[in-house]
């Protein structure tokens, strides 16, 4: 279709006062051949776009994907290190508590021996 001789008024033509190399219509195409032409063009240029895009897009994970390993690791440290802090707070628990048992354990097993056998010897 030429679009210089359709008759609609809201095809895309050119007026008739415009002159040919007007900025204003570089957009508009005279015939379909180059509006194709012109159309592939761009859509090279947002493949290349979107390739580019894609790129940046599959970096960026495997940046993402390389923190959160590392965060990964920082708390298997810090589940660890709260491991070994649980560990050294249930050994002090249970020295206290040793500590405080063991001597009432022992009078006690003083005192049953002495009842059992009558004599108390301290050695």
């Amino acid at each position: 279709m030429d679009r210089e001789k359709t008759t609609s008024p809201h095809s895309a033509r050119r007026r008739h006062n415009d002159p040919d190399d007007s900025d204003a219509y570089v957009h508009r195409r005279k015939s379909d051949s180059d509006a194709v032409l012109h159309l592939h063009g761009r859509v090279a240029d947002c493949e290349e776009s979107i390739q580019k895009i894609l790129e940046s897009q599959q970096m960026m994970t495997e940046n993402l994907m390389r923190l959160t390993d590392n965060t990964g690791r920082l708390a298997d440290v810090l589940e660890a290190w709260g491991n070994l802090k649980g560990f050294w707070v249930t050994i002090r628990v249970m020295g206290t508590v040793a500590k405080v048992t063991l001597p009432v354990l022992a009078l006690l097993g003083a005192l049953w021996l002495f009842f059992k056998t009558g004599q108390f010897e301290i050695k």
